[in-house]
């Protein structure tokens, strides 16, 4: 219904409105015309007819009907009928919802975001819990910040940081911002923009990943609690308790640590001397439920509840706790009292110590400074007094299925290998570990039977991009793999692209564009026509390019979209398709590799020694590891154990006809049974690579008819009855062809 003095609001105006135009239509219908203009009804949907100078017709019945009296007012009903776009509109339940203005959505104007500032301008890795706590502590740490300008200057970023973190004002803006990389614990620089960190680069930058802040030319001072200015805790106001073992006085907070390397013996017991009756004595279980008191005699040959042994009742265990002691000086008494107590023998409890031994060292590794030489990083990763064994058979069907399997199994890349293939002679002394990590480098690239990993031309191989090896983390496993033959001085990775290599590394897109060329692609097809793309210079050739569908849909795929080729976005073109064909596609497989080399920080290693990189230590070129013959004849000596003077003719010929046999060696040889200069060190060394050291040449009794090698010490020792250079050459090329893998014998 319409109210009086509402007149204010659209719906009450429509209403009166469309009142108005009814009286209209009324007062029309009464002066009706015949033959000029029909009547129109009145009814609600003639309301709706707007007037018109065009007549329409209607029945003449209708005509002559007379006409209902209206009334000036619609129902809401009506209203909401006729006009239902005001009827959704127009209504409201009160007049505080008609007359209140429409909320607009307002987005925020600041930036909330997680940051800890690191203290050191070396930190480059996540901190650990215990990091983090000393941080927070001193003052630093972690926090959530906001930012009052998403669109904030450098001047506002470094206010807001500086607020938050006092410390940071002594920089006067000179840090920097590191987010989490493609290691689990490696931190990466954002690169700081021209104009410093703004707040819309920081979102780009970061996304969801935790910022950390990191100072560039001084370390920040840690302002710990309880401290004095010396920097040492200052327990003198610290509440203090008796100690039960040595009687020595000990603030409340440092007596966990006292208890752990007190010397006066367990607090499990206490012995109390009642006065009344001198010669009784009792002993109180510290860890009894009950606290109940239990007679001395009774209780003399049961363990003790809070898994201490007690020396003074145990005299059998204290020689073989005396024993792991003197295995483990650092030790202290009481932890090797709990795991002996724990295990109940010597050789369990000195298992579980090196165990305990292994987690402390990898902790100390990953929060230790990365070291700067190849030396010491391999001294700071290797295991010597730890030995894996490692049984590979020579003649399976699927090699690299078993070696994965190896590593799936926890194999122990940082202890030293102790290899063994099954069904053959020899003892490891390093000659079977070189010839195993020859054949695990070979296989991840050449591939078996069941698993190929890689593929292209030698030197450009790039990762095969395959959910199924994903997805059973081989590619993981292969970082593993490759981490393993770098720390124990194996073969290498050999022929991948120097492309896929730099991202490894890096884990970065732009630094491996540099080391980008055509070749890396490896679809025969799609290398093709980016050759067509390269070599265009024309508008002819360019008119054929953009009209060839193939490369079209080539470069559609690599981003390259509604353009056409010209000589101007040519080279633009090409990089984007070459970029997308190669390092795109297979990111995850390249981002699964470094995760693996992380295990022992490799890939961060090789990050900080660029000149690494291609070396012949990781990641060579074919070029790099093959041996010249002229290089190799040099590494030809006489053992020590053979004096030059005490030759006799036989052995001379020998030795003068094994250099000339060297020296006729090829580098390579399409038959795989033609003897090369790589088959010649496998021979003899149990690995194709140039060797360090020289091969010795020793001589065998007359009866061996037959060369033998020691690869273990290097040794190749001559047969002595060969009658001509051709005779020694032919037995030389059957037993390189025959055994220049494996350590059978004939």
């Amino acid at each position: 219904m319409e109210k009086e003095g509402s007149e204010n609001t659209p719906y009450d105006q429509a209403v009166n409105l469309i009142n108005q135009a009814l009286d209209v239509l009324k007062n029309t219908s009464g002066n009706q015309q015949t033959g000029s203009c029909s009547s129109v009804h009145s009814t609600p949907k003639a309301a709706s007819t707007p007037p018109s100078s065009t007549c329409l017709s209607a029945p003449s019945a209708l005509s002559k009907t007379p006409m209902t009296p209206l009334t000036p007012t619609l129902r809401p009903t009506e209203m909401s009928r006729l006009f239902p776009f005001f009827g959704s509109r127009g209504r409201a339940t009160n007049s505080r919802q008609r007359n209140s203005p429409y909320m607009q959505f307002k987005p925020k104007e600041s930036w909330t975001h997680t940051f800890v500032c690191l203290s050191d301008i070396e930190e480059d890795q996540i901190p650990s819990k215990e990091r983090k706590r000393v941080l927070k502590e001193g003052g630093l740490g972690e926090k959530k910040l906001i930012f009052s300008d998403k669109n904030g200057s450098f001047q506002h970023v470094k206010t807001t940081l500086e607020k938050e973190y006092p410390s940071l004002k002594d920089l006067e803006g000179a840090f920097e911002i590191l987010r989490s990389g493609g290691s689990r614990r490696m931190l990466q620089v954002i690169p700081i923009p021209p104009v410093g960190y703004t707040v819309p680069a920081l979102k780009y930058a970061l996304g969801q990943a935790i910022a950390y802040i990191r100072p560039l030319q001084k370390n920040l001072q840690l302002s710990a609690c309880f401290k004095q200015p010396g920097g040492k805790i200052d327990l003198n106001s610290a509440p203090s308790v008796t100690c039960v073992n040595c009687g020595e006085i000990i603030p409340i907070p440092a007596l966990r640590k006292h208890e752990e390397e007190c010397n006066g013996g367990p607090s499990g017991k206490i012995e109390v001397n009642q006065e009344t009756s001198p010669q009784q004595s009792v002993e109180i279980e510290s860890t009894s439920p009950d606290n109940e008191v239990v007679d001395t005699e009774s209780t003399e040959s049961r363990p003790i509840k809070n898994d201490v042994v007690d020396l003074t009742t145990n005299p059998d265990d204290s020689q073989k706790l005396a024993s792991i002691l003197d295995m483990f000086p650092d030790k202290s008494y009481r932890e090797v009292q709990r795991k002996f107590s724990e295990i109940g023998s010597v050789e369990g409890t000195v298992t579980a110590l090196l165990d305990d031994d292994e987690d402390d060292l990898m902790a100390s590794v990953f929060d230790s400074p990365l070291p700067v030489t190849l030396s010491s990083f391999k001294h700071r990763w290797l295991n010597s007094n730890s030995m894996q064994s490692i049984v590979i058979d020579h003649h399976s069907p699927r090699p690299l299925r078993d070696i994965f399997k190896l590593h799936k199994k926890g194999l122990n890349i940082r202890a030293i290998p102790d290899v063994e293939f099954k069904g053959e002679d020899g003892t490891d002394a390093s000659g079977p570990t070189r010839e195993y990590f020859h054949l695990s480098m070979s296989l991840l690239t050449a591939g078996d039977s069941s698993i190929q990993l890689f593929e292209g031309q030698n030197d450009h191989l790039m990762p095969i991009h395959c959910v199924e090896s994903l997805d059973s983390m081989l590619f993981y496993y292969t970082g593993v793999m490759i981490s393993h033959s770098f720390l124990h001085d194996g073969y290498p990775l050999v022929g991948l692209s120097k492309a896929a290599v730099a991202y490894i590394i890096t884990g970065s897109i732009y630094e491996a564009i540099p080391f980008l060329s055509i070749e890396d692609v490896p679809d025969y097809e799609i290398r093709q026509m980016l050759e067509k793309v390269r070599d265009a210079n024309t508008d002819e050739m360019f008119k054929e390019l953009n009209e060839n569908e193939a490369i079209v849909t080539m470069l559609t795929a690599a981003g390259f979209v509604n353009k056409l080729l010209t000589s101007t976005n040519r080279d633009a073109a090409l990089e984007s398709a070459m970029l997308h064909h190669t390092l795109i596609v297979r990111k995850l497989e390249m981002d699964d590799i470094r995760r693996g080399m992380e295990t022992i920080q490799l890939a961060m290693f090789l990050n900080r020694n660029k000149e690494l990189w291609g070396s012949s230590h990781v990641f060579p070129q074919s070029s790099q590891v093959i041996v010249l013959a002229e290089s190799l004849e040099k590494k030809l000596v006489l053992h020590s154990s053979v004096k030059q003077d005490d030759l006799n003719e036989q052995e001379k010929l020998a030795f003068e006809w094994c250099k000339e046999y060297v020296r006729c060696l090829p580098v390579h040889a399409e038959d795989d049974y033609v003897p090369t200069t790589g088959m010649f060190l496998q021979f003899v060394l149990g690995s194709p690579q140039y060797p360090t050291q020289p091969v010795y040449v020793k001589f065998n009794r007359k009866e061996k008819s037959l060369p033998d090698p020691e690869s273990c010490l290097g040794i190749l020792s001559l047969h002595v009855n060969a009658s001509s250079f051709a005779d020694f050459k032919k037995k030389m090329d059957a037993t390189l062809s025959a055994q220049a893998t494996g350590y059978g014998r004939f």
